[in-house]
């Protein structure tokens, strides 16, 4: 391509323009949110403070210009006055936050010499002053035992229900990615800095390819590359880095068992006569060649690998181009976390963290920071580097061989892990700590308003403003009790936890000395799911002396165990008492269904045998049966048949979990398997469903 010459006369109207804007960096929500709320503080203090010192015509971008040291050590007093920071770490991070909005308003940095003076200002004078805690929640880091525990309570023990189930194989195998590479969240989901932009790890960007083992040239090893381009603040200038999997004979530990699971879900394979996973196996290299790829098809290949649920009228399915967020991926991680027994909160960067202790230890720098994607190695030092000291001086200075093993899993988030610690609150607890007076005013404050509210609206001026300003103070105030009543439970958690984890080991030692064996039973565990019974036990299963080939036979059964996990739904809301439901063997329990009362004893008999076989249904259903749920093939036939306790619980749950989810003008399908009627209007639907299905959506 040639580029077209100017003469100066061009340069010289470029120079007549008005600067170009400079692009700011990508921010994610939170850190913008905390400049947004910085810049509110400062405009409110330049209005009450600052202008009546310079006089009302200067605003507050003049006043950040001409802001000097004390200026801003006033404002920090201002700030803290206003707010309930008690933390030095925090007013640092407001410092921090203050100039950003410099730079951003300015167009040019704040004096570092200024910076420098003001942090002094707050770790003195500022923390004295307004008695600052000065310490800093240590950072935690995981250990492989930390990885293991996680993944087994997610496969065998955790009943948190996912929107559809291969958000939990998703979340598995993006623990191992992050833990068994060192990358960040951010580069395989979308990042929360890059909201709305569909970047995150592709099919592209993963390759699967059978090479030949150098062991026994005759045998083939699937290999799987990972390549990772999407790094922090850089995605444009640093250059991509490829990491290679192999298969684990610990099926928990393996991750390309669990890409070859959302592989054979998605059908993503350009090959049609790979249709399992045998028929990779049974493929042969030939002689000439050293490798044989499993490409994709050419329209997966810009496909999100980890994609998040979307819901519609009739299911809940998983999106075919919006990738799953790091804040579901964290919200996941730290559910898990506190499950499976974990004292400290666990996040992924936990994990990141632990993988950068091992990287450090035999990688050199130079190699640890292209693995990492650091610009040099102050950032690990600063932020990375264990607070445990793993090295074992004391074997050193006693000439005594090291033991920095031992060392290094005390460092580790695992070391206070107690699988009885609770995860929730009891009835009881709950009316406890809801029984705060900020939260009692405010219920009495509700039903006050709902009184007067009732009252206008049955008077003469209904539509008047009065009864609209009335409306809007009681969702205000509603508003309140929901954010109060998150916040007592969440403190009644935290301190219900915390008092477990402080006493649990005084208590074990009591027990243990009064002769009495300190034991853990797990809870049993109840699956709705056959495929997911079948993984909790293969994917926990140990045994380092089985057979080669009852280990790939497990490995087949545990792929189509996944496949089949990834087109399945748990029951939401259904009545334990009548829903059917898996034990750990997956085998069916009996169900009691509500046949129409017209039916005869035949008929029933006929119906109940129908909807548990899913051969044949019915048009006239039980009355308490979701139509939705029974025309949903990807639940299991337990939860297609829950029966519930009542009809308006019924309709409580068709309102908030389908209907809620229809748009305005859009074609409703009746969700029944044996109908194919469709409707434009939602009362048509539930006047359909009453007078044809038996099911009376409608009070």
């Amino acid at each position: 391509m040639i580029r077209a010459t100017h003469g100066s006369e061009y340069y010289q109207a470029l120079l007549a323009q008005p600067e170009d804007d400079i692009v700011k960096p990508k921010r994610a929500s939170s850190t913008q949110k905390s400049i947004t709320d910085m810049r509110k503080h400062w405009r409110r203090f330049c209005q009450e403070i600052l202008q009546k010192r310079s006089g009302p015509s200067t605003d507050s971008t003049d006043c950040l210009r001409k802001a000097c040291l004390r200026d801003i050590q006033v404002f920090l007093q201002w700030l803290l006055h206003q707010s309930r920071q008690r933390k030095v770490k925090t007013l640092l991070n407001c410092v921090k936050t203050w100039s950003t909005m410099y730079r951003d308003d300015i167009g040019v940095c704040s004096d570092k010499d200024l910076i420098a003076k003001i942090n002094i200002y707050c770790r003195t004078t500022l923390t004295q002053e307004f008695a600052l805690d000065p310490t800093v929640t240590p950072k935690e880091s995981t250990n492989e035992r930390d990885l293991y525990h996680l993944l087994a309570y997610l496969w065998a023990q955790d009943k948190h229900i996912y929107p559809v189930e291969r958000q939990r194989l998703q979340t598995a195998l993006l623990t191992q990615l992050i833990a068994l590479t060192t990358v960040r969240p951010g580069s395989l989901v979308e990042s929360s800095c890059y909201r709305n932009s569909n970047e995150a790890l592709r099919y592209q960007d993963v390759v699967l390819r059978l090479v030949r083992d150098p062991l026994d040239q005759s045998q083939s090893i699937l290999l799987m590359e990972v390549t990772v381009r999407l790094w922090k603040g850089a995605r444009e200038r640093m250059k991509p880095v490829t990491f290679v999997f192999y298969e684990h004979d610990c099926l928990l530990f393996c991750p390309v068992l669990n890409m070859l699971g959302l592989a054979f879900a998605d059908n993503a394979f350009e090959c049609d006569v790979i249709q399992g996973i045998q028929d990779i196996y049974e493929h042969k290299i030939p002689d000439f060649k050293e490798s044989t790829q499993l490409k994709w098809k050419d329209d997966w290949l810009p496909r999100p690998i980890f994609r998040r649920a979307c819901s519609t009228t009739s299911e809940t399915t998983t999106s075919l181009i919006k990738p799953l967020r790091y804040e579901s991926l964290a919200s996941q991680i730290g559910a898990l976390g506190k499950g499976a027994g974990f004292r400290a909160p666990l996040t992924a960067y936990a994990f990141r963290r632990g993988a950068a202790q091992v990287v450090n230890s035999i990688a050199t720098p130079a190699e640890r920071n292209q693995i990492m994607g650091h610009t040099n190695s102050y950032i690990f030092e600063k932020y990375y580097q264990n607070r445990v000291v793993s090295t074992d001086i004391s074997a050193a200075f006693l000439k005594k061989p090291p033991r920095s093993s031992l060392l290094a899993s005390v460092g580790h988030i695992g070391i206070d892990r107690d699988p009885r610690a609770p995860c929730g609150l009891e009835p009881e607890e709950k009316s406890a700590a809801l029984a705060d007076q900020r939260y009692v005013a405010i219920e009495a404050r509700i039903k006050e308003l709902r009184s007067e509210c009732y009252r206008a609206c049955s008077g003469p001026l209904s539509n008047s403003a009065v009864v609209q300003s009335q409306k809007k103070e009681l969702t205000k105030v509603q508003n309140q009790r929901q954010r109060l009543r998150q916040a007592l439970l969440k403190s009644a958690s935290r301190n219900k936890r915390k008092k477990f984890f402080d006493n649990i080991d005084q208590d074990d030692i009591r027990q243990a000395k009064s002769g009495i064996k300190v034991t853990y039973n797990p809870p049993l565990s109840v699956y709705s799911l056959p495929c997911r019974a079948n993984l909790a036990t293969i994917l926990t299963h140990v045994d380092p002396h089985e057979p080669k080939a009852n280990q790939l036979e497990r490995r087949f059964e545990a792929l189509q165990n996944l496949i089949d996990l990834c087109h399945s739904c748990e029951p939401h809301h259904m009545n334990p008492a009548s829903t059917a439901s898996h034990n750990a063997t997956g085998h069916l329990s009996d169900v009691s269904l509500e046949a129409p009362k017209d039916a005869t004893d035949k008929d029933k008999e006929g119906l109940q045998n129908a909807i548990e076989s899913m051969e044949l249904v019915p048009l006239a259903l039980p009355s308490t049966i979701c139509i939705f749920c029974v025309g949903n093939e990807k639940l299991a036939n337990s939860a297609r048949t829950a029966s519930f306790s009542r009809i308006d619980s019924l309709r409580r749950h068709v309102e908030t979990l389908h209907l809620a989810k229809h748009i305005d003008g859009e074609t409703i399908l009746c969700p029944h398997p044996s109908c194919d009627a469709q409707f434009q209007i939602i009362g048509e639907f539930k006047n359909h469903a009453a007078t044809i299905h038996n099911v009376w959506l409608s009070q």
